[in-house]
């Protein structure tokens, strides 16, 4: 069977093994372009940050991204900001395997709302240091960051910074 994908056709499979795969960039949505109108519009940190958590109770549909944001008043903020599927099946660390598909027990049944996810806003520290480790704590209910170790590099990060 041939198929289309991105308008560019696809060759009859060599193997009968078919798989299930979901990108979250491609949602339809328009989150970027509306956080991107927030940060033209010139609204402070707070302001974006509210916005964004408001508009995302159905989870942040665009590309996921660390949003760091700093203004001119002196407010800092963080968000991660990432389509995270909410599984029916609540077992630790279940995102890290390839699971049974003759099933629904694993199916996704929304996006975890953008509220759910790590952010934070003028920490006492200071500051925000991002180095693709894990911001989430162990026990996170929607196994954020399971792979993402708290790495080396983003303990010297923030030892520098201190």
């Amino acid at each position: 069977m041939e198929g289309v994908f991105f308008g560019v056709s696809l060759p009859i499979p060599k193997f009968k093994h078919h798989y299930s795969l979901a990108w979250g960039g491609n949602f339809p949505g328009n989150e970027l372009n509306s956080l991107l109108m927030d940060v033209a519009d010139g609204m402070g940190v707070k302001q974006i940050m509210d916005n964004i958590i408001e508009r995302g109770d159905e989870g942040f549909k665009s590309v996921p991204m660390s949003l760091v944001l700093a203004d001119n008043i002196g407010d800092i903020g963080f968000m991660m900001l990432a389509p995270i599927p909410n599984r029916r099946d609540k077992t630790p660390n279940l995102g890290n395997r390839v699971l049974d598909g003759t099933t629904t027990a694993y199916d996704w049944d929304r996006l975890v709302p953008v509220r759910d996810l790590p952010r934070g806003f003028n920490p006492t520290k200071g500051f925000f240091s991002t180095a693709n480790n894990r911001v989430m704590p162990e026990n996170s209910i929607n196994d954020i960051g399971a792979n993402s170790p708290s790495t080396g590099r983003a303990q010297r990060i923030d030892e520098v910074l201190r």
